[in-house]
């Protein structure tokens, strides 16, 4: 096999490649303005809801999260199953994902109607951008303890160094989960050719974002703070 045969084997997949994550990534933010289903299920007549909110209904209560807001499902390019609590003290929200037959966590709190923290388990999140002020960050190999741990830290470091404030949100869950979906869709078709930036978010950026703390995103210049000059408002007219 010729070292030219190779080149034009590696070249021809890696065109294929971005062709693919450019057509899935235009595919999944049109749906995303569109807006997605979330419905209600009922675990005890549904297996896979069941699976997401009896194994972790006890930490949560443990944890704080004592009022259960219900099981839903929410259509996305696959199903996903969704069990979610609130905390007793503060708006943040304790969210189990189950899909394709593995579980995923976030923690998301709520600052105001364009201000937010969340906390994934999964490097898939960073994958496509969130508004200015929207923050995410993401770890892989965590305890459930250790990720409510990391948000908590930078809860308090956007509360401090970001002056944020908790404030109330005339927001149901669902309606806060379906309106962060559209914004994001909304911010996302903002940007100068968008759907050529996808490879580079798929197979760089969110490499670079995972596994940093907000702290650490916003002392490497990827986070900045809204009091900070460099920070660009996002106007969202849903």
């Amino acid at each position: 096999m010729s070292i030219l045969y190779v080149l034009f084997m590696l070249v021809l997949f890696l065109v294929l490649a971005v062709i693919f994550i450019v057509a899935i990534t235009m595919q999944s933010v049109w749906q995303m303005a569109r807006g997605v289903s979330l419905t209600r299920v009922d675990p005890a007549q549904d297996s896979r809801a069941a699976k997401a909110e009896q194994q972790h209904a006890e930490w949560a209560y443990r944890q704080g999260f004592d009022t259960y807001l219900g099981s839903y499902l929410i259509r996305l390019g696959t199903d996903c199953y969704i069990a979610a609590w609130q905390h007793r003290q503060r708006p943040t929200y304790f969210c189990v994902y189950y899909t394709a037959n593995r579980f995923l966590f976030d923690f998301a709190t709520i600052f105001s109607e364009n201000r937010g923290l969340t906390t994934g388990s999964t490097k898939d999140g960073q994958f496509l951008p969130k508004p200015p002020g929207d923050y995410i960050q993401t770890f892989s190999g965590l305890s459930l303890d250790e990720q409510f741990n990391q948000h908590a830290v930078s809860e308090h470091y956007l509360m401090t160094a970001g002056r944020l404030q908790l404030l109330s949100v005339p927001w149901t869950f669902e309606e806060a989960v379906l309106e962060s979906i559209k914004m994001q869709a909304a911010y996302i078709q903002s940007l100068s050719m968008w759907p050529m930036r996808a490879p580079y978010w798929f197979f760089i950026r969110k490499g670079r974002l995972h596994n940093k703390s907000i702290e650490e995103l916003h002392n490497a210049g990827m986070a900045p703070l809204p009091h900070e000059p460099g920070f660009q408002e996002f106007v969202y007219r849903g």
